[in-house]
């Protein structure tokens, strides 16, 4: 632990929260194709990597959030793990399963195959004056949908 005082479990918890509902404001915002809302929940000189690029500071992830072009899709967040380390920090990990439209017709419910990605996010958050943030994302593609044949 990098604090000297000891968390409470009410602490603990409260911290775990916090930043899970980051990670699940965050995922809700790529969805809506929120880049104002996506970039508030970065401090000021974060760090993400992953197979779309390196980003360090906000300007480079609002450029990195703007090479993927919009289309209707949704991330799905599962097994989270937030594990705070002291009272300013946290680490936590999640699984990410992405699926994505195949056609789209207005007035009609899309249509899809299935997954078409699965992705672990390994996350580091920090307190800041505006509540809790992410310090640095690495975001690693696991299995990805093959062409069909």
């Amino acid at each position: 632990m990098s604090g000297s005082v000891e968390l409470t479990e009410i602490e603990r918890m409260v911290i775990e929260h916090a930043c899970s509902r980051l990670l699940v404001g965050f995922t809700n915002a790529l969805d809506e194709h929120d880049p104002d809302q996506l970039l508030a929940m970065w401090e000021e000189n974060c760090v993400w990597e992953s197979p779309f690029g390196r980003a360090v500071g906000k300007p480079a992830v609002r450029q990195l959030l703007s090479s993927v072009a919009p289309i209707l899709e949704r991330h799905l967040i599962s097994n989270i793990i937030v594990s705070a380390t002291d009272r300013n920090h946290a680490t936590g990990s999640a699984r990410l399963t992405y699926y994505r439209a195949s056609s789209e017709v207005e007035g009609e419910v899309a249509q899809m195959q299935g997954a078409t990605l699965l992705a672990d996010h390994f996350d580091r958050y920090v307190r800041t004056a505006q509540g809790w943030r992410f310090a640095q994302r690495k975001t690693v593609f696991v299995l990805r949908l093959l062409p069909l044949p």
